[in-house]
């Protein structure tokens, strides 16, 4: 007998890819109590199904957002995870130092010991407690979460290397986080003094390293994760394709002897020289092929964001902006009214898209708006 469940998304979590349906066609058992076959409201999950008694549970996984009911673990600091993440966190000081200590030596040979430290063996340590939140009455603010900080220091004429990792993250994320506090660390002993370099290209920087270390060992569902962070501002994307265009050894290199605070790439061509260009400027996609001249200034107004098509994909729906496809939470680099913008897409429906150009306020586009 097939239960006859009606179905909600689980929106939980840090994980994507929910998936609506409007009636179960197998009998469904609920991941966090093991109950069935369900009956009634029914909520998916990306792991599993779970009965609506359990979904008004409060206390969740600190990582896929699932109920937690029993054969959970809890941190110093308050974090939960469920019996499904707990075996593969990262919880022990020396596994932590171990996966850094293979981190490190992955990006010597991506770099070809470009990357190599002068000062003294960075000095790794896990925390159990949060300490980069702050405490607001009783309630931890979590909006800030990191998972890694890194600090140099002189001693003398020595560089000293601190670096402190969050426990509970899941291996994969942990070398994603080990690449990229190793990289500040690396930028640390050699931008020039005095050099300013804008702080979301730092950022990107470090998560350039931590893509092609995390691409090199497989870990694919990182590579999504870094390029949909909002984290470096959609720098991650300029930095992407200025290792595609320039060569990942001449990307350090600007980092050493550049002089202007951001990379400047193009689509429409490699740029011969230094990168050294003044400002980060991406070529508008409908450039000709094989041009060898920038394209004209769009004028204002003349290319505001327009929503073409939805098309409905395994993943969710998809949306064609001005001839950009995007999902939730892609970021894409779009020219805006005369001006290159990083377009952040926050929610897909089948007649609309919700974005925001630059971080400003979210706009809603509707299918045949004029």
């Amino acid at each position: 007998m097939k239960a006859n469940a009606s179905i909600r998304v689980l929106q939980l979590g840090l994980l994507a890819g929910f998936i609506t349906v409007a009636t179960a066609q197998e009998k469904l058992f609920c991941l966090v109590c093991e109950k069935g076959p369900l009956s009634g409201q029914v909520w998916k999950h990306p792991k599993g199904y779970v009965c609506d008694v359990c979904y008004k549970i409060e206390t969740r996984c600190d990582h896929c957002g699932l109920p937690i009911v029993k054969d959970f673990l809890k941190t110093k600091d308050g974090r939960f995870f469920c019996a499904l993440d707990k075996g593969d966190l990262v919880l022990n000081q020396v596994e932590a130092e171990k996966i850094f200590a293979q981190t490190v030596y992955a990006m010597g040979s991506l770099s070809q010991n470009q990357m190599a430290l002068r000062g003294s063996k960075p000095n790794v340590t896990l925390f159990d407690v949060d300490y980069w939140n702050h405490q607001s009455g009783k309630t931890l603010d979590t909006s800030m979460r990191r998972g890694g900080f890194s600090q140099t220091r002189m001693s003398g004429n020595r560089f000293t290397h601190n670096v402190l990792l969050l426990s509970g993250l899941p291996r994969e994320e942990l070398v994603s986080v080990c690449a990229h506090e190793y990289t500040h660390l690396w930028i640390n002993e050699n931008k020039q003094e005095g050099r300013d370099i804008e702080l979301h290209t730092i950022e990107a920087i470090c998560e350039l390293v931590a893509y092609k270390v995390a691409g090199r060992a497989g870990y694919t569902n990182q590579l999504d994760r870094i390029k949909k962070n909002p984290y470096t501002n959609g720098r991650i994307l300029d930095l992407l394709e200025a290792d595609r265009q320039y060569g990942f050894s001449r990307v350090l290199n600007w980092v050493k002897t550049g002089t202007n605070e951001v990379i400047s790439v193009t689509r429409q061509r490699q740029i011969a020289g230094p990168v050294t260009t003044a400002s980060s400027r991406v070529a508008p996609m409908r450039s000709a092929p094989g041009s060898s001249q920038r394209s004209p200034p769009v004028p204002v107004g003349s290319r505001a964001l327009k929503l073409q098509s939805i098309a409905r994909t395994a993943g969710g729906f998809q949306a064609t902006v001005n001839g950009v496809r995007m999902n939730e939470g892609n970021i894409r680099r779009l020219n805006v009214e005369g001006r290159p913008s990083n377009v952040y897409c926050l929610k897909v429906t089948e007649n609309s898209v919700t974005v925001t150009v630059n971080r400003d306020k979210p706009k809603t586009l509707y299918l045949n708006q004029r």
